[in-house]
Protein backbone atom coordinates (compact mmCIF):
# COMPACT_ATOMS: atom_id res chain seq x y z
CA UNK A 1 0.00 0.00 0.00
CA UNK A 2 1.35 3.19 -0.65
CA UNK A 3 2.92 5.24 1.85
CA UNK A 4 2.49 8.84 0.70
CA UNK A 5 -1.07 10.09 0.76
CA UNK A 6 -2.27 13.38 -0.26
CA UNK A 7 -4.83 15.11 1.98
CA UNK A 8 -6.88 18.33 0.65
CA UNK A 9 -8.75 20.90 1.86
CA UNK A 10 -11.64 22.42 -0.45
CA UNK A 11 -9.68 25.30 -1.41
CA UNK A 12 -8.14 23.94 -4.59
CA UNK A 13 -10.06 21.36 -6.00
CA UNK A 14 -8.99 21.96 -9.28
CA UNK A 15 -4.76 20.53 -8.33
CA UNK A 16 -6.07 17.88 -6.43
CA UNK A 17 -6.17 14.82 -9.46
CA UNK A 18 -2.50 16.69 -11.32
CA UNK A 19 -0.43 16.88 -8.22
CA UNK A 20 -1.31 13.31 -7.32
CA UNK A 21 -0.18 11.92 -11.50
CA UNK A 22 2.89 14.24 -11.19
CA UNK A 23 3.99 13.45 -7.57
CA UNK A 24 2.87 9.90 -7.68
CA UNK A 25 0.76 10.37 -4.53
CA UNK A 26 -2.35 8.29 -3.53
CA UNK A 27 -5.30 10.47 -3.01
CA UNK A 28 -6.21 9.12 0.29
CA UNK A 29 -9.69 8.41 0.84
CA UNK A 30 -11.60 10.66 3.47
CA UNK A 31 -14.76 12.65 4.07
CA UNK A 32 -14.41 16.25 4.81
CA UNK A 33 -17.89 18.17 5.42
CA UNK A 34 -19.87 19.78 7.84
CA UNK A 35 -22.07 19.02 10.97
CA UNK A 36 -25.72 20.56 10.76
CA UNK A 37 -24.97 23.73 12.75
CA UNK A 38 -22.05 24.36 9.60
CA UNK A 39 -18.64 23.29 11.67
CA UNK A 40 -16.01 21.07 10.05
CA UNK A 41 -16.65 17.35 10.22
CA UNK A 42 -13.57 15.04 8.89
CA UNK A 43 -13.64 10.78 8.47
CA UNK A 44 -10.49 9.11 7.76
CA UNK A 45 -11.29 5.82 5.44
CA UNK A 46 -8.21 3.86 5.21
CA UNK A 47 -5.22 3.48 7.67
CA UNK A 48 -2.68 6.15 8.00
CA UNK A 49 -0.19 5.78 10.98
CA UNK A 50 3.30 5.91 10.05
CA UNK A 51 2.65 6.93 6.78
CA UNK A 52 3.77 10.33 5.16
CA UNK A 53 0.88 12.72 4.59
CA UNK A 54 0.84 15.86 2.17
CA UNK A 55 -2.15 18.46 2.63
CA UNK A 56 -2.76 20.80 0.05
CA UNK A 57 -4.84 23.71 1.25
CA UNK A 58 -4.86 27.32 0.90
CA UNK A 59 -6.56 29.99 3.35
CA UNK A 60 -7.89 32.69 1.08
CA UNK A 61 -11.27 34.22 2.90
CA UNK A 62 -13.24 32.54 4.06
CA UNK A 63 -11.46 31.66 7.43
CA UNK A 64 -12.98 28.38 6.77
CA UNK A 65 -10.39 27.83 4.15
CA UNK A 66 -7.63 27.98 7.20
CA UNK A 67 -9.73 25.67 9.59
CA UNK A 68 -10.41 23.04 6.96
CA UNK A 69 -6.38 23.08 6.68
CA UNK A 70 -5.75 23.01 10.74
CA UNK A 71 -8.45 20.45 10.91
CA UNK A 72 -6.95 17.70 8.55
CA UNK A 73 -3.43 18.67 9.85
CA UNK A 74 -4.26 17.90 13.50
CA UNK A 75 -6.44 14.86 12.90
CA UNK A 76 -3.71 13.28 10.76
CA UNK A 77 -1.56 14.20 13.99
CA UNK A 78 -2.81 12.81 16.40
CA UNK A 79 -3.34 9.40 14.11
CA UNK A 80 -0.19 8.24 13.80
CA UNK A 81 1.42 10.01 10.32
CA UNK A 82 5.05 9.73 10.42
CA UNK A 83 5.31 13.20 8.67
CA UNK A 84 2.54 16.12 7.42
CA UNK A 85 3.83 18.22 5.09
CA UNK A 86 1.55 21.18 4.23
CA UNK A 87 1.33 22.02 0.76
CA UNK A 88 0.08 25.80 0.84
CA UNK A 89 -0.76 26.93 -2.64
CA UNK A 90 -1.94 30.66 -1.19
CA UNK A 91 -0.84 31.73 2.35
CA UNK A 92 -2.92 33.98 3.37
CA UNK A 93 -2.47 36.86 6.27
CA UNK A 94 0.76 37.84 5.04
CA UNK A 95 -0.05 41.32 4.77
CA UNK A 96 0.55 41.54 8.69
CA UNK A 97 3.50 40.33 8.91
CA UNK A 98 5.44 42.80 11.10
CA UNK A 99 6.85 43.39 15.10
CA UNK A 100 7.99 46.79 14.77
CA UNK A 101 4.63 48.05 14.65
CA UNK A 102 2.58 48.59 17.69
CA UNK A 103 -1.11 48.00 18.13
CA UNK A 104 -1.33 45.70 14.77
CA UNK A 105 -1.88 42.35 15.10
CA UNK A 106 1.12 39.79 13.13
CA UNK A 107 -1.46 37.36 11.70
CA UNK A 108 1.88 35.88 9.70
CA UNK A 109 2.82 34.45 12.49
CA UNK A 110 -0.13 33.25 14.55
CA UNK A 111 -1.37 31.45 11.21
CA UNK A 112 2.01 29.36 11.20
CA UNK A 113 2.13 28.89 14.51
CA UNK A 114 -1.09 27.92 14.58
CA UNK A 115 -0.82 25.19 12.03
CA UNK A 116 2.77 23.78 13.39
CA UNK A 117 1.01 23.19 16.74
CA UNK A 118 -2.30 21.60 15.14
CA UNK A 119 1.05 19.35 13.75
CA UNK A 120 2.65 20.43 10.78
CA UNK A 121 6.01 19.20 10.10
CA UNK A 122 6.75 20.65 6.96
CA UNK A 123 5.71 23.33 4.49
CA UNK A 124 5.80 24.00 1.30
CA UNK A 125 4.38 27.24 0.50
CA UNK A 126 4.40 29.88 -3.25
CA UNK A 127 5.24 33.63 -3.33
CA UNK A 128 4.80 34.29 0.65
CA UNK A 129 4.11 37.98 0.64
CA UNK A 130 7.33 39.20 1.70
CA UNK A 131 10.61 37.88 3.38
CA UNK A 132 9.82 38.13 6.98
CA UNK A 133 7.42 35.75 7.08
CA UNK A 134 10.44 33.00 6.33
CA UNK A 135 11.52 34.21 10.69
CA UNK A 136 8.25 32.46 11.68
CA UNK A 137 8.79 29.24 10.48
CA UNK A 138 10.31 26.58 13.17
CA UNK A 139 10.46 23.35 10.89
CA UNK A 140 11.76 22.92 7.42
CA UNK A 141 9.93 25.17 4.95
CA UNK A 142 10.45 25.87 1.35
CA UNK A 143 9.08 28.92 -0.11
CA UNK A 144 8.32 28.36 -4.13
CA UNK A 145 8.39 31.17 -6.66
CA UNK A 146 6.23 31.17 -9.97
CA UNK A 147 8.98 33.99 -11.45
CA UNK A 148 10.36 31.44 -13.92
CA UNK A 149 7.04 30.12 -14.66
CA UNK A 150 6.50 33.49 -15.63
CA UNK A 151 9.35 34.29 -17.43
CA UNK A 152 9.01 31.22 -19.39
CA UNK A 153 5.60 31.68 -20.44
CA UNK A 154 6.19 35.47 -21.65
CA UNK A 155 9.07 34.43 -23.87
CA UNK A 156 7.05 31.82 -25.05
CA UNK A 157 4.61 34.23 -25.99
CA UNK A 158 7.22 36.84 -27.97
CA UNK A 159 7.92 39.25 -23.91
CA UNK A 160 11.01 37.79 -23.34
CA UNK A 161 12.70 40.98 -23.46
CA UNK A 162 10.19 43.29 -21.88
CA UNK A 163 11.91 45.95 -18.84
CA UNK A 164 11.10 44.42 -15.09
CA UNK A 165 9.26 46.69 -12.64
CA UNK A 166 8.92 46.41 -8.85
CA UNK A 167 5.79 47.81 -7.77
CA UNK A 168 7.09 49.07 -4.72
CA UNK A 169 10.45 48.62 -2.27
CA UNK A 170 8.58 44.79 -0.93
CA UNK A 171 8.80 43.53 -4.37
CA UNK A 172 12.53 43.78 -5.13
CA UNK A 173 13.31 40.26 -4.60
CA UNK A 174 10.71 39.18 -6.54
CA UNK A 175 11.40 41.69 -9.25
CA UNK A 176 14.68 40.04 -9.11
CA UNK A 177 13.81 36.58 -9.60
CA UNK A 178 12.27 37.11 -12.78
CA UNK A 179 14.18 39.51 -14.12
CA UNK A 180 16.76 36.25 -13.37
CA UNK A 181 14.74 33.89 -14.73
CA UNK A 182 14.20 36.08 -17.95
CA UNK A 183 18.21 36.69 -18.33
CA UNK A 184 17.98 40.27 -17.44
CA UNK A 185 20.19 42.29 -14.85
CA UNK A 186 18.50 45.39 -14.09
CA UNK A 187 14.59 46.71 -12.77
CA UNK A 188 13.03 49.48 -12.29
CA UNK A 189 11.18 50.00 -8.57
CA UNK A 190 8.55 52.11 -8.10
CA UNK A 191 8.78 53.76 -4.60
CA UNK A 192 5.29 54.27 -3.32
CA UNK A 193 3.30 56.24 -0.23
CA UNK A 194 0.21 54.40 1.89
CA UNK A 195 -1.82 57.46 3.10
CA UNK A 196 -3.99 54.11 4.34
CA UNK A 197 -4.62 50.59 3.80
CA UNK A 198 -5.60 49.33 0.27
CA UNK A 199 -4.35 52.73 -1.01
CA UNK A 200 -0.98 54.06 -2.61
CA UNK A 201 0.50 57.10 -4.45
CA UNK A 202 3.40 56.78 -6.62
CA UNK A 203 6.33 58.97 -4.79
CA UNK A 204 9.49 57.90 -7.40
CA UNK A 205 10.39 55.78 -10.23
CA UNK A 206 13.57 54.61 -9.97
CA UNK A 207 14.87 53.97 -13.54
CA UNK A 208 14.04 54.44 -17.14
CA UNK A 209 10.94 53.51 -18.99
CA UNK A 210 10.50 55.96 -21.06
CA UNK A 211 9.55 54.13 -24.93
CA UNK A 212 10.32 51.15 -23.25
CA UNK A 213 7.75 48.08 -22.58
CA UNK A 214 6.90 46.74 -18.86
CA UNK A 215 6.13 43.56 -16.95
CA UNK A 216 5.31 44.45 -13.33
CA UNK A 217 5.80 42.03 -10.83
CA UNK A 218 3.83 41.44 -7.92
CA UNK A 219 2.70 38.53 -5.75
CA UNK A 220 -0.75 39.07 -5.42
CA UNK A 221 -3.43 41.31 -6.75
CA UNK A 222 -6.50 41.79 -4.40
CA UNK A 223 -7.77 45.35 -5.02
CA UNK A 224 -5.58 46.01 -7.95
CA UNK A 225 -5.02 49.79 -6.82
CA UNK A 226 -1.14 49.34 -6.66
CA UNK A 227 -1.10 48.01 -9.95
CA UNK A 228 -3.38 50.41 -11.30
CA UNK A 229 -1.71 53.87 -10.00
CA UNK A 230 1.61 52.14 -10.49
CA UNK A 231 0.65 51.59 -14.69
CA UNK A 232 -0.74 54.95 -14.77
CA UNK A 233 2.33 56.59 -13.02
CA UNK A 234 4.77 54.49 -15.73
CA UNK A 235 2.00 55.13 -18.84
CA UNK A 236 3.19 59.51 -17.51
CA UNK A 237 7.10 58.41 -17.30
CA UNK A 238 6.50 57.27 -21.58
CA UNK A 239 6.29 53.90 -21.02
CA UNK A 240 4.65 51.95 -23.83
CA UNK A 241 2.91 48.87 -23.11
CA UNK A 242 2.45 46.85 -19.73
CA UNK A 243 2.18 43.88 -18.21
CA UNK A 244 1.54 42.54 -15.05
CA UNK A 245 2.70 39.06 -13.52
CA UNK A 246 1.17 38.16 -10.22
CA UNK A 247 1.05 34.97 -8.62
CA UNK A 248 -1.82 35.09 -6.73
CA UNK A 249 -5.30 36.64 -7.70
CA UNK A 250 -7.58 37.37 -4.72
CA UNK A 251 -10.88 37.22 -6.58
CA UNK A 252 -12.65 37.67 -3.20
CA UNK A 253 -11.25 41.56 -2.76
CA UNK A 254 -12.88 42.30 -6.59
CA UNK A 255 -10.43 43.41 -8.78
CA UNK A 256 -11.34 41.52 -11.40
CA UNK A 257 -13.49 44.60 -12.89
CA UNK A 258 -10.95 47.93 -12.06
CA UNK A 259 -7.92 45.60 -13.57
CA UNK A 260 -10.14 44.21 -16.88
CA UNK A 261 -11.20 47.77 -17.59
CA UNK A 262 -7.83 49.74 -17.26
CA UNK A 263 -6.20 50.88 -20.49
CA UNK A 264 -3.02 51.28 -19.09
CA UNK A 265 -2.55 47.54 -18.57
CA UNK A 266 -2.21 45.20 -21.67
CA UNK A 267 -2.23 42.00 -20.16
CA UNK A 268 -2.01 40.19 -16.56
CA UNK A 269 -0.87 36.68 -15.99
CA UNK A 270 -1.53 34.72 -13.16
CA UNK A 271 -1.19 31.23 -11.53
CA UNK A 272 -4.11 28.57 -10.49
CA UNK A 273 -3.05 29.22 -6.87
CA UNK A 274 -6.54 30.55 -6.26
CA UNK A 275 -9.09 28.54 -8.69
CA UNK A 276 -11.18 30.95 -10.83
CA UNK A 277 -14.72 30.88 -9.16
CA UNK A 278 -17.51 29.15 -10.95
CA UNK A 279 -19.36 32.52 -11.71
CA UNK A 280 -16.48 34.16 -12.69
CA UNK A 281 -14.84 34.32 -16.36
CA UNK A 282 -12.11 36.00 -17.55
CA UNK A 283 -11.54 37.84 -19.91
CA UNK A 284 -8.97 36.99 -22.78
CA UNK A 285 -6.62 39.95 -21.21
CA UNK A 286 -5.95 37.12 -18.18
CA UNK A 287 -3.92 34.02 -18.68
CA UNK A 288 -3.60 31.39 -16.13
CA UNK A 289 -0.49 29.38 -15.81
CA UNK A 290 -1.02 25.86 -14.04
CA UNK A 291 1.24 25.47 -10.62
CA UNK A 292 0.77 21.64 -10.33
CA UNK A 293 4.58 20.97 -11.69
CA UNK A 294 5.87 23.15 -9.62
CA UNK A 295 3.72 21.63 -6.37
CA UNK A 296 4.76 18.16 -7.60
CA UNK A 297 8.04 19.04 -8.28
CA UNK A 298 8.59 20.32 -4.33
CA UNK A 299 7.15 17.30 -3.03
CA UNK A 300 8.93 14.15 -4.89
CA UNK A 301 12.16 14.74 -2.77
CA UNK A 302 9.96 14.21 0.35
CA UNK A 303 8.06 10.74 -0.71
CA UNK A 304 9.04 7.73 0.97
CA UNK A 305 10.00 4.88 -0.80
Amino acid sequence: MDQNLLFATNSNPDLVAKICELAGLHQAKYRLGRFADGEISLHLDEPIALKVAFVLGSFYPPADNLIELLTLINTLHINGVAKVVAVIPYPGYGKSDRLDQPDIPVNARLTIECLEIAGADQFITLNLHSQLINRYFRVPHQDLSAMPLFAEKLKTDGLGSLTVVAPDQGGIDRAGDYAKASGQNDIVVIEKHRPQDDQTEVVRINGAVEGRDLILIDDMVQTGLTLITAAAALKKQGAKDIYVAATHFVYSARALEPITNDANIKKIYITNSIPVPTEVTLPEKFAVLPIEPLLAEAIKPLLTA
